[in-house]
């Protein structure tokens, strides 16, 4: 009548009643199983996890944790169920056996000794956290289990860590958080729910091994990969194929595994992304894909990413040998942006500096130029700033631009005309005459993310228009472009000359100096004829 029982293929069966075997007992046997139900009851009150049934893919992804693997994920279509089962996972984990449901014991990774420590990362604070990662501990977590046996008592907002009564702690950070932000606690767990992107996502990842050394310590990720071949692809992938072997164990499934989601809403979901088979592919069956649409396609990490290195100067006191320049974005409902470059003989445009961040009025934005001023002991040929920059405010009369210049940095309007500035960065790019420095993760996320709206068969139709890309995630590539776009063209047609890399283009010009200038034999203007 009742049933939690292990079914045949060794996960655990649903609960399940069966009325009509119910009525047909002997009263005595009825109140005997009236009480088991009204016992279950209180129990699944007491902790919710005691309602947690997980479906064959989310078992599959438990069992890693038994079996002591460094490494597992769930990649999967949206609402397999892959949040919920990490959220799950982790609580095995942390909670002492007591509080833990007899078919889940089963999955805890080492005999529990308290004192547990977990870190899971998210994507953001307002959205994936506050309404999607909190809402889903608080919904399965026994209370009773909580410092002080309450949710209020045991959670700090301001450091955004949970309590529990035997000393262990679970905390939350986010994809945008700086590297600083992954380093000081040993962990027994880390759980990136969602991939962590970019080279910043990947610094995240790197910073993150290092505290699960001490206390040999896993991985997990809960994931749709919505970011196509990234580095985490790399990660979890060999020769193409989700591993599954002793070190990473990837569990792959769609949205039609979760035998909980209603056919209905399964069926509107696949007709709302059937015109984009990419995004169907990802989105509901959970498929690592090479994700279309891609604006810069000429970059490349070998080509246009170098390591640091200082502005060529003669010596540390002397002015820098080559042009330097600045540009900015303002930001108003998106984050500011602030770049800086030099340019050398060969017109190759070197970005040293590029840096991003939300709220931040004018004052901020320059003292940031200035920071990097004084660090470099220089001052820029010009400062490109957001054409609009010169827009006056209606109430004030006064101008960004001219806010700007109140507070020392004197600007110089850029242009706006986007498909002539994604050409002259394409242009640069294909040439090798723009390369980026290693410490700028954020701009170099944005070259390799920045997309097109529509396919590009359709993207004829677009060209010239604001709705051609999608404006995200892209206020360092409009600084730069708006700098980039502030250069002397010049007259040579770089696409048509043979590709010479940087150093074979020094030598070169080294031996022209070397073997001296022809001659000009015109006369001056104004000579005397002879």
């Amino acid at each position: 009548m009742v049933a939690a029982e292990m079914a045949a293929d060794g996960r655990p069966a649903p609960f399940s009643i069966d009325v009509d075997a119910l009525k047909a007992l002997a009263p005595a046997e009825q109140a005997e199983q009236l009480a088991l139900l009204g016992a279950l009851k209180e129990k699944m009150a007491e902790n919710p996890l005691w309602a947690y049934m997980p479906h064959t893919g989310q078992v599959n992804f438990h069992q890693q944790s038994a079996l002591g693997t460094p490494f597992a994920a769930i990649v999967a279509g949206n609402r397999f169920g892959k949040t919920h089962a990490g959220v799950v996972d982790n609580l095995i984990q942390i909670l002492p056996p007591e509080y833990v449901p007899p078919w889940l014991e089963g999955f805890r990774r080492r005999p529990y000794i308290g004192n547990y420590r977990v870190r899971t990362v998210v994507v953001d604070i307002p959205n994936a956290l506050v309404k999607v990662m909190l809402p889903k501990v608080r919904e399965l977590i026994p209370r009773a289990a909580l410092f002080k046996g309450d949710w209020q008592k045991a959670w700090n907002d301001r450091n955004r860590i949970l309590t529990f009564a035997d000393g262990s702690w679970w905390d939350f950070l986010t994809h945008d958080m700086d590297i600083d932000a992954f380093a000081g606690a040993e962990l027994d767990r880390m759980h990136f729910d969602e991939e962590p992107p970019g080279e910043r996502g990947k610094l995240q990842y790197d910073e993150s091994l290092a505290r699960l050394i001490d206390r040999d310590g896993d991985v997990r990720f809960t994931m749709t990969p919505l970011l196509g071949l990234t580095w985490v692809f790399t990660e979890l992938t060999a020769d193409g194929t989700p591993r599954q072997d002793e070190e990473v164990y990837v569990v792959t499934g769609s949205m039609g595994d979760n035998p909980h989601l209603g056919e209905a809403m399964r069926k509107r979901l696949e007709e709302r992304w059937a015109e984009e088979p990419t995004k169907l592919r990802a989105r509901m069956h959970g498929e690592f894909v090479h994700l279309e649409g891609l604006v810069f396609t000429e970059f490349e990490e070998g080509r246009h990413i170098s390591p640091d290195r200082p502005v060529p100067r003669r010596d540390e006191m002397s002015k820098p040998d080559v042009p330097v320049f600045a540009s900015i974005d303002p930001g108003i409902d998106h984050p500011a942006a602030l770049v800086f470059f030099w340019v050398d003989e060969n017109d190759v445009a070197e970005v040293f500096y590029a840096e991003k961040a939300s709220d931040l009025i004018v004052a901020d934005l320059a003292g940031m130029w200035e920071s990097v001023c004084a660090a470099n002991n220089l001052r820029p040929r010009w400062t490109t700033i957001d054409p609009a920059g010169r827009n006056r405010n209606p109430v004030t009369g006064r101008s960004v631009q001219q806010e700007f210049a109140r507070h020392g940095v004197t600007t110089l309007a850029g242009q706006n005309d986007r498909m002539a500035g994604y050409d002259v960065v394409k242009e640069r790019l294909r040439s090798d005459r723009l390369i980026i420095h290693a410490s700028c993760p954020a701009l170099i996320d944005e070259f390799k993310n920045y997309r097109w709206k529509k396919p590009r068969q359709q993207q004829v139709e677009d060209v010239g228009t604001a709705a051609a890309v999608i404006k995200k995630n892209d206020d360092l590539l409009d600084a730069l472009r708006y700098g980039l776009m502030s250069m002397p063209t010049k007259g040579k047609r770089y696409e048509d000359t043979e590709f010479v890399d940087r150093g074979t283009q020094s030598f070169r010009d080294h031996l022209k100096r070397i073997g001296g200038r022809p001659r000009n034999e015109r006369k001056r203007v104004g000579a005397s004829r002879p």
